[in-house]
């Protein structure tokens, strides 16, 4: 989860380096991060939270299934995704605020 989300901020703050702030926040603002930041910490905490219907916290309500198989992790992608897209939001809103706020050279005051 982690490391997919510096790959998702790295490839939108490649396109800010690339082709500048103006382009890269109209295709993905400063709002759309936070919303996005909200929105992965949201799916973490419910799928934690969601554990409590068995009686434990973070217990895994989906089925396992067999090994070897794509889908038999339980919950573990949607941890995964939950976190991937926090770390991803919160990374380029980072780098964004940064942009937004660069102090030209010569206007130190």
């Amino acid at each position: 989860g982690f490391a997919g989300g510096v790959i998702l901020a790295s490839g939108f703050i490649l396109l800010t380096l690339a082709l500048g702030k103006n382009i890269s926040l109209k295709i993905f603002s400063q709002r759309a991060a936070a919303v996005f930041e909200s929105l992965g910490a949201l799916i973490f905490l419910a799928t934690a939270l969601l554990g409590y219907a068995g009686g434990f916290f973070f217990l895994n309500l989906l089925p396992k299934g067999v090994p070897g198989k794509l889908m038999s992790a339980g919950i573990i992608p949607v941890c995964n995704i939950g976190i991937g897209i926090k770390v991803g939001a919160a990374l380029f809103a980072v780098f964004a605020a940064l942009v937004i706020l660069r102090i030209k050279p010569g206007k130190e005051e």
